[in-house]
């Protein structure tokens, strides 16, 4: 992991900390090291995003999700060197877009239709380490629960709820990011907040 002082990053300050760190390295031409700095910081978070949106569509969904976090990163350093740090928005949103897009290409390749698509739905999901200790149990399985309803949010609630919770976006980064205004990502995060509230509470 990125340290400093003996604490990583995620520690050390927020993100968009790190975002700017990742901006100021690409500007200087240490595309290398901005590249780096956002794969230590966001890879399991953009896997994870993935993940989430793959799961139900390819039953493969850890290695499809893999390869497309990896082909995210790819693409981030291209952008990187291209741009040298003259972006106007932080690096996580640019790599949830290219993440989303890079899931969205992996799909249309797979299936020729939507109906093609919706027939191979499958409800495999990212593999999760099984609960050792046994007071982690409970906390665990409410954890799965939450993963399990964020996965089965309409895709215009899924992405908004990725990127405000796993990326931790603001309003306005999410609106740019989805091409919507504010008021629309506050609808409908509240309308996904109120989707996954339901659902948690009628699996207790």
């Amino acid at each position: 992991m990125y340290t400093q002082k003996g604490r990583t990053v995620e520690e050390r300050t927020p993100l968009e900390d790190v975002d700017t760190d990742i901006q100021q390295r690409a500007r200087a031409g240490d595309v290398r090291g901005a590249w780096l700095l956002a794969y230590e910081v966001y890879w399991e978070r953009i896997f994870q995003a993935c993940c989430t949106r793959l799961s139900g569509w390819v039953e493969d969904v850890a290695d499809a999700a893999w390869d497309v976090t990896a082909d995210t990163f790819v693409a981030f350093r291209v952008f990187a060197a291209r741009h040298q740090g003259a972006w106007p928005g932080p690096a996580r949103a640019y790599l949830y877009t290219m993440a989303r897009n890079h899931c969205i290409d992996l799909l249309r390749r797979r299936y020729r239709s939507p109906i093609d698509a919706q027939a191979t739905r499958s409800e495999t999901c990212c593999a999760t380490p099984e609960p050792t200790p046994e007071q982690a149990m409970l906390h665990q399985q409410a954890q799965a629960h939450l993963a399990d309803a964020i996965r089965q949010l309409p895709p215009i609630y899924r992405d908004v709820v990725n990127a405000r919770l796993t990326l931790e976006l603001s309003f306005e980064e999410i609106a740019t990011m989805l091409d919507i205004s504010v008021g629309n990502v506050r609808t409908r995060l509240t309308r996904a907040l109120q989707i996954l509230r339901t659902r948690v509470a009628h699996e207790r």
